[in-house]
């Protein structure tokens, strides 16, 4: 039986291609774009829902400049709805929820979420995730938090979240661990009150940069050779952002000679890309030589990544102006 409709809370789902929405073709050789079963689940739950499917293309072969473009469409349907929904696949969701959360002034919930598992197989999960993904929308708390993931009965902050796994359905894992839980229907938020959400002050200009990520580790080296087309660097360290004496050296001379950014962060999933505490002059050993690790702290190299391509698109707006290619912290990234 349909159940009726609240008109005072109007959600739009923006839909672009991922797993939750993927079903095998014939002989598994095959995977189509189904969205059918997403449009009859909106019209039999108690909100007026509207699905809007945005293409073909997953957000993994979306360059930064095209995240930029689904922020501007977010923000435009964000006018005429009281919520946003937005269905993606989950193997560059932890790169669009920091980028969403770190660029969009959120007063309205915008909910993502997505699926482990395809439409054909028995354990699918995408119905699940999106019917709970609607009960957070609905929910006090989501509306000043910023990009919230809901996944696998689990809430978490876009700005903390990791891909922890890439096959199970408990993929998704944040340092301080969920904020919120689905349990007997509904969103619980243990901790009450979040931090309310501060985007950064940034207009962006339509400039593509080129940022490639390399790991330092055991005899790593750095040719500069392979680098003359991009626009910076990051550099996933071991540890605390440990990198090899030679490695160290070879991208001091390259940030000499180009003037390029180059920033230090850490390959491993949480933690900070130095420590002064332990570890005396581990960030004036690389600072000394002009990199960076500022602003950084805390972030993976994906995500430290997006905060340096989005220093360097900056146009900043009645602010300060950003220096030393790092941005403000919007938030505390623990609770």
């Amino acid at each position: 039986m349909k159940k009726t409709v609240d008109p005072a809370m109007r959600i739009n789902v923006i839909s672009i291609a991922g797993t939750i929405h993927q079903v095998a073709g014939q002989a598994g050789r095959s995977i189509n774009e189904d969205h059918t079963a997403f449009k009859l689940a909106a019209e039999h739950l108690s909100h007026e829902i509207q699905v809007s499917v945005l293409g073909k293309q997953p957000a993994s072969d979306m360059t930064l400049l095209q995240l930029a473009d689904l922020k501007a469409t977010i923000e435009r349907w964000q006018r005429d709805f009281d919520a946003v929904i937005l269905l993606m696949g989950t193997d560059s969701m932890e790169e669009v929820a920091f980028f969403l959360d770190s660029t969009m002034e959120l007063g309205k919930p915008l909910i993502i979420t997505g699926a482990m598992r395809p439409q054909s197989d028995p354990g699918y999960d995408g119905l699940r995730n999106f019917h709970d993904a609607v009960l957070v929308a609905s929910h006090p708390i989501a509306k000043h938090t910023g990009a919230l993931v809901v996944m696998n009965e689990e809430i978490h902050l876009g700005r903390q979240l990791r891909k922890a796994d890439s096959q199970r359905l408990s993929a998704f894992v944040s340092p301080a661990g969920p904020v919120g839980y689905i349990r007997a229907g509904r969103p619980q938020f243990p901790h009450g009150n979040l931090p309310c959400h501060r985007s950064l002050p940034i207009q962006l200009t339509p400039e593509d940069h080129q940022i490639p990520i390399l790991t330092g580790s055991i005899g790593a080296r750095f040719n500069p050779a392979h680098f003359t087309d991009c626009d910076g660097l990051v550099v996933a360290g071991m540890g605390t952002g440990t990198l090899p004496a030679d490695m160290l050296r070879a991208l001091a001379d390259w940030r000499q000679e180009t003037r390029k950014p180059v920033v230090i962060t850490t390959r491993c999933l949480t933690g900070d890309n130095y420590d002064t505490h332990y570890y005396p002059g581990s960030q004036r050993k690389y600072e000394q030589h002009g990199l960076t690790l500022q602003g950084y702290e805390g972030l993976t190299p994906q995500q430290a990544r997006i905060r340096l391509w989005l220093a360097l698109n900056a146009k900043p707006t009645n602010e300060p102006p950003i220096t030393g290619y790092h941005l403000p912290t919007p938030l505390l990234w623990g609770l």
